[in-house]
């Protein structure tokens, strides 16, 4: 089979190679990779920020494929998944076969291409861990998406609609995002939000860039806000006011969604499934490169070019 991999750290160590098919153990699967999301944490993978990484290894966190191997009742199926184990201490996605647990096959959403399910694999995954279980959104809250025109942060929006909450959401550029208030991070965030809160701020945040915003973040809360953390740019520090921080009785949620692994995942998939075969939730197709071409589409990646990008077999 055809497999990216990497020995070492650095992007030019990234290469595609040929190697035996994987064999399996008791418990496991084997799929057929269709498509596979190419993430941001998989570039940054690759220049070694993750310390758990073990090499060499094969990068890639999602996928939608074939059952080809595993049990009798699932040869065939098509199924999606992610885990925070592929890609960092097991062998990834970017491949055209991947192994996995075959407790952890679930059916992918049945009106979405192998492309569109893997595009949303991780993004909603994340969106989903932040906005439904760290921070709990209810019915009737606001919350504002730092970032809201990226994949985490589209899928975010999407997930706080489902849960009947007001969504305001920062982009650069004010991007249009369907039943989301747009704020154009080059404004006073902070008071655009207090303006269109009635000067009460914001129930739930979550930051989708890392840090730049984080103080505009805090500013935008309302009494007993909630900010959700699931990246961080740069050195990673920020600073705040630690007394405006507890006299606003604000709680600031870390959440790693590498923590959960192909199992604990497939819960979470299970719900999306459900809640993209209901139409609650939709996903675009992406662009599609192919495996062969992966390399140049981690350079893309790199440079900053936007939209989502799935590698495809």
């Amino acid at each position: 089979m055809k497999r990216l991999r990497f020995d070492r750290i650095g992007l030019d160590a990234l290469r595609l190679e040929e190697t035996a098919r994987p064999t399996i153990a008791p418990g496991q699967a084997l799929v057929r990779v269709k498509a596979a999301g190419l993430n941001p944490s998989d570039f940054t993978n690759i220049k070694g920020g993750f310390a758990q990484t073990t090499l060499p290894r094969t990068p890639g966190r999602d996928f939608a494929g074939i059952v080809e191997e595993g049990p009798a009742d699932r040869i065939g199926a098509e199924v999606w998944g992610a885990g925070g184990e592929l890609g960092f201490t097991q062998d990834g996605t970017h491949a055209e076969f991947v192994v996995v647990p075959a407790a952890s096959l679930v059916p992918k959403p049945a009106q979405l291409s192998f492309a569109a399910s893997a595009a949303a694999g991780v993004p909603f995954l994340a969106a989903y861990a932040a906005l439904i279980q760290a921070a709990q959104i209810q019915e009737g809250e606001t919350a504002l998406i730092i970032g809201a025109a990226g994949a985490v942060g589209r899928a975010a929006c999407q997930l706080a609609q489902w849960r009947k909450a007001r969504v305001l959401g920062v982009d650069r550029q004010a991007s249009e995002v369907p039943g989301v208030e747009m704020i154009a991070s080059s404004e006073d965030v902070a008071a655009q939000v207090r303006e269109r809160t009635q000067n009460r701020g914001v129930n739930v945040c979550l930051d989708a860039v890392g840090g730049p915003l984080f103080p505009v973040a805090l500013a935008s809360l309302a009494l007993g806000g909630r900010l959700a953390v699931i990246i961080a740019k740069g050195d990673g520090k920020v600073t705040f006011d630690l007394r405006d921080f507890y006299h606003r009785e604000l709680r600031l949620l870390g959440v790693d969604t590498l923590k959960s692994g192909l199992v604990e995942s497939a819960k979470v998939y299970r719900e999306l499934a459900r809640l993209f075969e209901s139409g609650v939730l939709s996903s675009s197709e992406p662009e599609q490169v192919h495996l062969q071409d992966g390399i140049d589409a981690y350079r893309r990646l790199e440079a900053g070019k936007p939209g989502k990008i799935v590698l495809v077999t």
